[in-house]
This record gives C-alpha cells, sequence and structure tokens, in this order.
C-alpha cells in the first residue's frame, strides 16, 4: 500500500491505471501519507476496495495546508472501500479522500469509521467541487467541531442515497439529494442493510460504469 503511495505520489502510475484491493490491510502503527499529495499528482484511476477494509488509518499534521485522508487528491475513482477505525487529523480532512477535484471524481459503495479532525473535514470527503458520493455511509467522531458526516465542503457535487450518524450530512450549500443523518443502530439495522444492497447493483448501472469499474 505504501508502494502504491509512493508511485502516485511521483507520477509513476498511469493515468487511467486500476487498482483492486484483494484482502484487508491493517494500518496500525503507520503514520499513513495519501495517495495523491497535490492536485498535480492526483490519483486519477479507478481503486475499487472490493469490499475489503483498511484498519487503523492514522495521519496527524497539524501544519497549514495539510491533508488527511487514504487519498489526499482523487480526479478518478473510489468505490467499494471500507476505512475502519481511522484516526485522522489535517487541515483538510477525510477519512476516504481530503479533496476530490478534476470534472468528476466519484465515490461509491464506500464504508467510514473512527475520527475525522480539520479545519474542513468530513467522513468519506473534506472537499469537493464537483462530482458525486453514491451509496456511502459513515459513524465517524468529529471532535469540537461542526460535523458533516459525508462532505465537509463542496459544490456542484451529487449527494446520493449516502447515511450518516452525524448531525448533518453536509453544509447547507451543498444539495444533499438523497442523504440522510440517522442513528447508529438504524446503521446496523436489517432495514438500512437491504436498502443498502438494493442500491449498491443500481449504483454500479448507474455511476460506476463512468469510472470504467469493470
Amino acid at each position: 500500500m505504501k508502494l502504491l503511495a509512493k508511485l502516485v505520489n511521483e507520477s509513476k502510475l498511469p493515468k487511467d491505471c486500476y487498482v483492486k484491493q484483494v484482502d484487508d490491510i491493517d494500518l496500525s502503527g503507520v503514520n499513513w501519507i495519501p495517495i495523491g499529495l497535490s492536485e498535480d499528482t492526483a490519483f486519477e484511476g479507478v481503486y475499487d476496495g472490493g469490499g475489503h477494509a483498511v484498519v487503523g488509518l492514522t495521519l496527524d499534521d497539524a501544519s497549514k495546508d495539510s491533508i488527511g485522508g487514504f487519498v489526499g487528491f482523487l480526479s478518478g475513482a473510489i468505490v467499494n472501500l471500507k476505512v475502519v477505525d481511522c484516526d485522522v487529523s489535517a487541515d483538510s480532512s477525510g477519512a476516504i479522500v481530503a479533496n476530490a477535484v478534476g470534472l468528476k471524481p466519484i465515490i461509491a459503495n464506500c464504508y467510514a469509521s473512527g475520527r475525522v479532525a480539520g479545519v474542513v473535514s468530513g467522513g468519506i470527503v473534506a472537499s469537493m467541487q464537483t462530482g458525486a458520493v453514491v451509496d456511502c455511509w459513515t459513524e465517524i467522531a468529529f471532535p469540537d467541531q461542526e460535523s458533516y458526516g459525508i462532505l465537509g465542503e463542496g459544490g456542484d457535487v451529487n449527494v446520493y442515497h449516502c447515511y450518516t450518524s452525524a448531525s448533518s450530512v453536509a453544509p447547507e450549500s451543498v444539495p444533499k439529494g438523497t442523504g440522510y443523518s440517522v442513528s447508529s443502530d438504524y446503521l446496523h439495522s436489517k432495514e438500512f442493510f437491504f436498502k443498502l444492497n438494493v442500491f449498491n447493483s443500481l449504483a454500479e448501472k448507474l455511476f460506476l460504469g463512468k469510472a470504467n469499474v469493470q
């Protein structure tokens, strides 16, 4: 995983690469360096978590303009990924992505739990000006700040079928579409998982094809 981050950050991977995770990955004890450290080295391919988890992601960087998340800058797609028990603290922080940039980045079928802190922070992604967040859900703690369980700040972003135990899905300026703030108990109910599984299939047809996920 650290090799992937290194290759992306040094612009040594094809822009349209497809990366698939084949097992759970434990990053406990690792001070993570995000994949894509700047807009110039943004991850432009597809990262398919395969339904697996990245566990114990930890990043603590209090410096100005710092970024925190599994991916720092994304202009491609992240799908089918779980980030579990993360502890992320930076200027711009999201469990999955710090900053989604480019024309139409996509984050779909993802889950996040743990703790996220930053000047701008979101449970899935901190900042996203265009694109879509689809079929994602979070159980994130936000210490001493207003909590946005899916998206910290954004513009013309489509939020579809997303759920969070935080007090808000996203700021008022972001069209929430079908995003909901619910209880943690509901997020572990049979009703919720039924809805999640139904929309998983729809998301693959409506959105993931645009990211060339096969």
